[in-house]
């Protein structure tokens, strides 16, 4: 049990870029179908709190039974308004009775359904190599100009690069999946960390992703050459990068 809820912490802090902290398992008098049922967890969430109910056999789940158990649950622990179901597993058919339900669940690493945050998420099915469009994403492409510009030599987390580009964990997370199907970086898991890193170089990166990447330039206006000081004007397109990078100037 101690792992799912390790696990329980890290997937929320992913997916949804939140900190929670869980204590217990509470100490509760309990009958002995519902003490054999369930382990209780107190959650906390900033000033938020919730009941955490922990499945010890999600094999004998049954959702109709589970409510009735939860309004016993609710009366013997008196601890937040709300609760949360937290489950190793649970088959599909059970998961959308529960949505159904707008039941709160969690299932670590596969999905999360938590009306009162205003959160559902599953896990999606990786692409198979070689399968995506003709340009990056947004997210991706802003992944790619970073490992342009900072080289850094170290390989970057999801969450690290979630922070400095302005992007939400899962977004990210995905920008590594689409370029792990256009073969580009080296992307290694550290535990529950995918870490990323482009070790070829900068000039080699730029020729292999520059076919996938969007034109920033959204509207050509013509002006005249006289009219401006064109010593004063700044650079762009791979003559900026290449006083940034390595990348030889046009």
């Amino acid at each position: 049990m101690e792992k799912l809820i390790t696990d329980l912490c890290e997937y929320v802090s992913e997916v949804a870029g939140l900190s929670i902290l869980v204590s217990g398992p509470l100490s509760v008098s309990l009958p002995n179908y519902l003490a054999g049922s369930y382990d209780l967890y107190e959650i906390s969430m900033g000033k938020e709190r919730f009941l955490g109910v922990a499945l010890k056999s999600p094999e004998s789940f049954k959702p109709v039974a589970f409510e009735k158990h939860m309004s016993k649950l609710m009366d013997a622990v008196d601890v937040a308004e709300f609760w949360l179901l937290i489950a190793a597993d649970l088959p599909s058919y059970t998961r959308r009775r529960l949505v159904a339900r707008q039941s709160a669940f969690v299932l670590p690493w596969r999905q999360l359904h938590w009306p009162e945050l205003g959160m559902a998420v599953q896990a999606r099915k990786k692409r198979e190599p070689g399968e995506i469009s003709d340009r990056f994403k947004p997210a991706t492409q802003a992944v790619v100009l970073h490992g342009l510009i900072e080289s850094d030599d170290e390989p970057a987390s999801v969450q690290a690069l979630s922070k400095r580009l302005g992007y939400t964990p899962m977004t990210i997370s995905r920008a590594f999946d689409e370029l792990e199907s256009a073969g580009l970086g080296c992307i290694i898991t550290r535990g529950r960390e995918r870490l990323l890193s482009f070790p070829e170089g900068s000039e080699a990166l730029w020729e292999r992703a520059r076919k996938y990447l969007r034109t920033p330039v959204r509207q050509v206006r013509r002006v005249r050459l006289a009219e401006i000081n064109a010593s004063n004007l700044p650079l762009a397109g791979e003559s900026a990068l290449s006083r940034r990078t390595m990348l030889t100037a046009p």
